[in-house]
């Protein structure tokens, strides 16, 4: 009889949890083809010139493919729309393809920026073909508040190859391939913020998992 009774509870939970999993897929399903869609403007692909980020000072020195600004402004302009919040943001726009930390804790022990710059001129940066897939945004805390950055997620088979490229050279200089890993790496261009950036130091994983809304041209 106990047995009986045990095994009829054991079945109920399981039929309950069940039912839980399957409302929490179909929940999750629904919300990713409900996405909102916004549009950015072909000039988005524009080929502006190379800017070199080589300051001497710690987190100065980075490696970026320079973006058109004037389409992803226009793009956080349509966002802040949509979001009723009016975003700080930078006077211009890129794809970071090395970070700052990147190359000061790592790279600099063994190559120079100007190198890195030379590679990325040698291999045409700006003519770096890119596809934006989404917008996403990712929140953490920030002195006691809750911060928000937003960004256009992007494809791009060629920065992936460049930063391979760069992994050689540094390789080619006596570094140690374990220490840049040219797959990690999450490109993306910056729309705006509430406070500040947030980066991956700050939990942030700026790839498909965080679309908020599709973008289409």
């Amino acid at each position: 009889m106990i047995q009986k009774q045990r095994s009829k509870l054991i079945s109920k939970a399981l039929f309950l949890f069940r039912m839980m999993m399957l409302i929490a897929l179909t929940s999750c399903a629904s919300g990713k083809s409900s996405y909102k869609s916004l549009s950015y403007t072909p000039d988005l692909f524009a080929k502006v010139d190379f800017v070199k980020h080589d300051e001497y000072g710690t987190m100065k020195s980075y490696l970026a493919l320079n973006v058109n600004f004037v389409p992803v402004k226009e793009l956080r302009q349509r966002l802040e729309t949509e979001i009723a919040n009016e975003l700080k943001s930078r006077p211009e726009a890129h794809i970071t393809v090395i970070t700052p930390m990147e190359y000061d804790k790592v790279l600099a022990k063994k190559i120079k920026m100007r190198e890195i710059n030379a590679l990325a001129d040698k291999l045409k940066i700006q003519d770096s073909s890119f596809k934006p897939i989404c917008i996403g945004k990712g929140s953490a805390q920030s002195n006691g508040d809750t911060a928000d950055t937003y960004f256009v997620v992007v494809s791009t088979d060629a920065l992936f190859h460049l930063r391979a490229e760069v992994q050689k050279l540094f390789i080619s200089k006596g570094g140690l391939a374990a220490d840049f890993n040219p797959e990690n790496f999450y490109p993306h261009i910056t729309l705006g913020f509430t406070q500040r950036d947030l980066h991956f130091d700050d939990g942030i994983v700026k790839d498909e998992r965080s679309c908020l809304y599709r973008l289409h041209e």
